[in-house]
């Protein structure tokens, strides 16, 4: 065994390397634990494949389950416990490598070096996705701590209109008019915050990337996320000036317009 110094790299790998891995079942019918020794460090490492990821881009593209799956491709990285001179928080020697697990026609999986490039950055991602999916989940919940409290700060319009004698004196119709600028004014504050929070912060789901369909859809809809938050974005500030607007004309209707002489 090589006492070697961290280094978070991919490290060219032979399948007769890895042809001592044992592929273990999972009894509940998951993907399968890695069990081996790392071909750099040559200490042993247990690698539990991910089968499921929190994505923050809403609801991911569905994939059809017409098929059953035939591959899974992890980034395969080295999980021993020795010490590498590791920076605080990793473990391992660093080192990596694309592993690719097919079904068998007689069941189970064989293990195989992935040579391929197709899903290299999508076996990246995910791993970079399920190491920090419980920070992004916990951070998402401590910001929406704030939302909430814009949500409470909303009813404050309220105060404009429920004030004591603040409708007194004018007409039925009247009344309708500042309700309607009150309640437009209320939902569209409310829709601009929802899409704000969802730019800034996703909606968290649990995505399926138990297999390698299923693992490249997330990761195009990962790609492609920037861009939908962006759109989310600008309708938020529209509908942000729009509850200005409304805000704006139910003040105007209850300073400017006549009342009934008391």
């Amino acid at each position: 065994m090589e006492n070697i110094a961290y280094v978070h790299e991919r490290f060219p790998v032979t399948q007769d390397q890895i042809e001592h891995w044992q592929v273990i079942p999972d009894d509940n019918g998951r993907l399968p634990t890695l069990v081996g020794t790392c071909p750099m460090c040559h200490h042993d490492n247990e690698i539990r494949l991910a089968e499921w990821v929190t994505s923050s881009g809403g609801v991911p593209s569905m994939v059809e389950d017409s098929a059953a799956a035939t591959s899974v491709t992890r980034q395969i990285i080295c999980t021993c416990r020795m010490g590498h001179e590791q920076p605080p928080g990793f473990y391992g020697c660093g080192r990596w490598w694309l592993g690719t697990l097919t079904v068998q026609s007689g069941g189970g999986y064989r293990l195989t070096v992935e040579a391929e490039h197709d899903m290299l950055a999508a076996a990246v991602a995910l791993n970079h996705a399920v190491d920090g999916q419980d920070r992004s989940v916990q951070s998402s919940a401590e910001k929406w701590v704030t939302g909430v409290a814009s949500v409470f700060g909303l009813f404050s319009l309220v105060g404009v209109a429920t004030a004591k004698d603040a409708l007194s004196g004018f007409t039925n119709n009247v009344k309708l008019a500042v309700a309607a600028a009150l309640l437009t004014g209320l939902g569209l504050a409310a829709t601009a915050l929802a899409l704000g929070h969802r730019a800034a912060y996703g909606w968290p789901v649990a995505v399926d990337v138990s297999d390698n369909r299923k693992l490249q859809a997330w990761y195009d809809d990962r790609r492609t996320y920037a861009t939908r938050a962006a759109r989310l974005l600008r309708s938020a500030v529209w509908f942000a000036y729009g509850a200005l607007a409304a805000l704006a004309i139910m003040t105007m209707l209850i300073w400017f317009l006549p009342r009934a002489p008391r």
